[in-house]
């Protein structure tokens, strides 16, 4: 399944005055807290170049930005290849309908004029952390209640938060 593609954000609207590498960055905040939150797929990572690996460690280390990896490795993709299965069940919830509101609501709604750096990235994981710790205090992926009555929950919680 694929989350994101840049492709998506350069048609349309999308600012001339801007570069089309601004458009990774939102798609990039994302990934960077999903590698350092440790929610890779193991089979993914294990798959992966020794290059490609130490890009991962170096984003780990705070040296480069996702926005990096994205472009040289995995052409501006967000692919659910990439995480977890807790990590997409999160997503597959999350991602499309309520985390472009979180971070560009964040923003102002300065949609593509955020910058590529650790100061936003600090930013938006303390709302991508409360998000995933609400989403799993309901027990979605833990099959407390079946999965529909899960899906009705979670979206009055998240209702019920903005």
């Amino acid at each position: 399944m694929k989350y994101d593609d840049v492709t998506w954000h350069w048609e349309g609207n999308y600012p001339k005055n801007l570069s089309k590498n601004n458009a990774y960055n939102h798609i990039a905040v994302l990934l960077n807290w999903a590698i350092i939150r440790n929610l890779l797929n193991e089979t993914y990572v294990q798959s992966l170049d020794p290059q490609i690996l130490k890009a991962l460690q170096d984003i780990l280390k705070r040296k480069i930005m996702a926005r990096n990896f994205l472009i040289k490795y995995c052409d501006g993709c967000l692919l659910s290849e990439f995480f977890t299965d807790e990590a997409n069940e999160f997503l597959q919830v999350y991602y499309e309908k309520y985390y472009l509101d979180d971070f560009f609501g964040t923003y102002n709604d300065n949609y593509y004029g955020v910058a590529n750096n650790w100061d936003v990235y600090d930013r938006i994981t303390i709302l991508l952390d409360d998000r995933f710790a609400e989403w799993k205090a309901i027990g979605f992926f833990k099959g407390k209640i079946n999965k529909q009555e899960n899906l009705s929950l979670l979206k009055k919680l998240i209702k019920w938060r903005f």
